[in-house]
């Protein structure tokens, strides 16, 4: 299950991308982020398949982007296309578009660090 054991605590990408900007794990954007799969993606079909996929690929990608020299920029890239848009979103209760985008960048980094 996706809200059992340890999936729960964790957003692999976000968490990595906060913390290489420093961000504690407890930060604003990770909180609402992490709220917002458990209440909201977690509750629609789409949003348990988007959740499903991303736990499936997001680890492999995390250790991918770890791996590269530019690394930091790469996550600097990934919090201004994707996250910071999204938690703007989330802000603005445009949840199903947030879904697109979030969804839009799991593609995105799967396309570019599993399949490159």
């Amino acid at each position: 299950s996706i809200n059992g054991g340890f999936k729960s605590s964790l957003c692999y990408v976000t968490t990595a991308v906060c913390r290489s900007m420093n961000k504690p794990d407890d930060c604003y954007e990770l909180t609402m982020l992490r709220e917002y799969r458990d209440k909201y993606l977690s509750g629609t079909e789409d949003g348990k398949a988007v959740v499903e996929e991303y736990y499936d690929i997001a680890p492999t990608i995390v250790k991918r982007i770890d791996k590269q020299k530019n690394a930091e920029d790469i996550y600097l890239h990934i919090w201004e296309q994707y996250i910071h848009p999204c938690v703007n979103l989330i802000e603005q209760d445009q949840k199903e578009e947030c879904r697109k985008l979030y969804t839009e960048m799991i593609h995105h980094l799967e396309n570019q660090y599993l399949y490159s």
